[in-house]
């Protein structure tokens, strides 16, 4: 959203802070960590969420030096929505380790929502 881009600039001027459509424009850099917040919860008419979702990480992870980080809603969900796609921790866990070996799943923070962290090796602080 253009205003938390905006936001962001305002608050962390030394920062670079992005706003584009990752499927359309590419990723268009390198970052050192890159947060994919609130999107891609919509369920698509014409396209598989799961794929997509896959996409997205598959290429946020390629454009980074150190991290990804990304939330969903949960399949966990109490009272789901039509017009939302929740996905199932334990299969994105399952995709996010054939990329790395790193990753943390954290469902801890509301019943309906979860993140997925994927970690480079080549990150500080990794541990072989």
């Amino acid at each position: 959203m253009p205003e938390y881009v905006e936001y962001c600039r305002s608050r962390f001027p030394e920062a670079e802070f992005v706003l584009r459509n990752i499927f359309s424009d590419g990723i268009g850099g390198e970052f050192d960590t890159i947060i994919l917040s609130q999107v891609l919860n919509n369920r698509y008419q014409k396209s598989d969420n799961n794929l997509v979702m896959q996409e997205a990480i598959r290429a946020a992870y390629t454009a980074t030096r150190s991290s990804v980080s990304i939330d969903m809603l949960s399949a966990y969900v109490d009272v789901p929505s039509s017009e939302l796609y929740y996905y199932s921790p334990e299969a994105m866990f399952a995709f996010a380790k054939t990329i790395t070996r790193r990753v943390i799943l954290r469902h801890d923070y509301r019943p309906f929502e979860f993140c997925l962290q994927l970690f480079h090796e080549s990150a500080e602080g990794y541990v072989a």
